[in-house]
């Protein structure tokens, strides 16, 4: 299952202390994109926002993680529906999308490396 992570170090930050359960599919884990899979041991709903925009993601839910290697994950799902990013334009010659949010500052930056084969 691909989706929202937060790592548990986070959440607890948060103030979080309790979690949701999770749903059957949900126990499997949280798969993020180098394939691995996270153990999760609940869920949270947060509410969010970049601090350029005025709009508020809220309601939010992330599966908490005790192996999260980074503090959020937003999934491609929510990327999608949220739309969080602009399509890259692959008529570029390629080149990939990079996401950064700074969770002492809320800041959310978002930028594409090009690379060119010769």
């Amino acid at each position: 299952m691909q989706g929202n992570i937060i790592s548990s170090s986070l959440a607890r930050r948060l103030g979080y202390a309790d979690f949701q359960p999770l749903t059957e599919n949900e126990q499997q884990g949280g798969t993020v994109a180098t394939g691995e899979i996270h153990k999760v041991s609940g869920a949270i709903r947060i509410a969010w926002f970049h601090n350029t925009s005025t709009k508020v993601f809220s309601d939010m839910r992330f599966l908490v993680s005790e192996t999260a290697q980074v503090d959020l994950v937003i999934g491609t799902r929510s990327i999608v529906k949220e739309n969080l990013l602009s399509p890259p334009n692959l008529g570029m010659g390629g080149g990939n999308t990079f996401v950064d949010i700074d969770t002492d500052s809320g800041e959310f930056h978002s930028w594409h490396m090009h690379t060119r084969h010769r």
